[in-house]
Parts: C-alpha cells; sequence; structure tokens
C-alpha cells in the first residue's frame, strides 16, 4: 500500500454461479479503493447422480497479496439421466421391486432387466452386492449406487 493509506479489511463479492469474484477494499483516511478481479479456477467436489445435483468448488485467485484465496461451492452440476443406478425393472424408481427382479435374474428366471442399472458397484456384472448394495440403500445407510 501507499505511503499513508490505512485500508480496512477486503470485502469479496462473488457472482451467483461461482465464475466470478471481485476483491475490494478502501482507505480509510482518503477513500482510495484497490479493486481486483479474480482468476478462478473450478473442480468438480461433488459428482452428480440421477438423484441429486453435483457440487463445483470455485477457487479465487488475486495478484495483490493484500487478498487472499477464496472458495465458492456452487450446486450447477445437472442430475445425470437416462442411467438410474439401482432401477433395474426401469420403472424410474428404486425400490425393493427392484432386488426382486435382480434375485429373479441371478436365479435364472427369465425376466425383464436393466442389467446397466442393476450393477450399482461399478464392477460391470450383476450379482448378490448389487442386491445388498441396494437394499443398503433403501434401509437408509449411507451406501452409494454408481
Amino acid at each position: 500500500a501507499a505511503k499513508g493509506h490505512t485500508f480496512g479489511s477486503p470485502t469479496y463479492t462473488w457472482s451467483k454461479d461461482g465464475k466470478s469474484c471481485t476483491a475490494s477494499r478502501k482507505c480509510s483516511v482518503c477513500s482510495t479503493a484497490e479493486t481486483e478481479k479474480a482468476t478462478i479456477t473450478s473442480k468438480v467436489k461433488t459428482p452428480a447422480t440421477a438423484t441429486a445435483m453435483g457440487v463445483t468448488t470455485y477457487t479465487a485467485t488475486f495478484k495483490n497479496t493484500a487478498f487472499k484465496t477464496q472458495t465458492k461451492d456452487v450446486t450447477d452440476i445437472p442430475k445425470v439421466t437416462g442411467r438410474i443406478p439401482g432401477d433395474a425393472n426401469d420403472d424410474k424408481q428404486v425400490n425393493i421391486m427392484d432386488v426382486l427382479v435382480i434375485r429373479q435374474h441371478l436365479a435364472g428366471w427369465n425376466v425383464s432387466i436393466n442389467l446397466s442399472n442393476a450393477n450399482v458397484n461399478g464392477d460391470k456384472t450383476v450379482n448378490i452386492q448389487d442386491v445388498l448394495l441396494i437394499r443398503q440403500n433403501l434401509a437408509g445407510w449411507n451406501v452409494a449406487l454408481v
């Protein structure tokens, strides 16, 4: 800062979408203002699923050392469409009927099944592990269906 300035604490103004941020501070002696538009980078914090939008963390960095790096989380990644992990019978919901269809399939019954949706652990095969994960998910356990 120039000689004689007494700057207050910086304020940071983010755009709603997280894609821009401006830092500013003002001298309490002469009202001189310093402002800087940040360089923004982004990183996926939480990927989107079929049931929930994903979250991006935006990071604002500044050249002026008086302004500190800031972050903002924005829920802006659209839900995954087309595939609903766990919806083995293609009725657009995950429930105990999907567990039943997978078990029938595993027992060799001739049932209509969406194998992509039935495989919920990402191992590219439908087996009892998928049944267990869906049942745990339906019971409220903190397990992800992928």
